[in-house]
């Protein structure tokens, strides 16, 4: 789950349990995530305020380019 200042935070889907929390950061500046989607185990596909999208994974973070019109 994510919330407006920026944190992004794990649960267990069994009991609810927070597994880890983070506030994303994208090359060292803040960043807030408005969508989140798990896309597999161990990778998340996170959509930010700012019109960027991120696939997240246990190894790091690709950043993908700007979509064109």
């Amino acid at each position: 789950m994510t919330y407006d200042d920026g944190e992004v935070v794990a649960l267990d889907q069994r009991d609810g349990s927070v597994h880890w929390r983070r506030h994303l950061t994208i090359a060292g500046v803040p960043a807030v995530a408005s969508a989140l989607t798990v896309a597999e185990p161990g990778r998340l596909l996170l959509g930010t305020t700012d019109g960027r999208l991120l696939v997240c994974s246990n190894g790091g973070t690709i950043r993908l380019p700007p979509l064109s019109n």
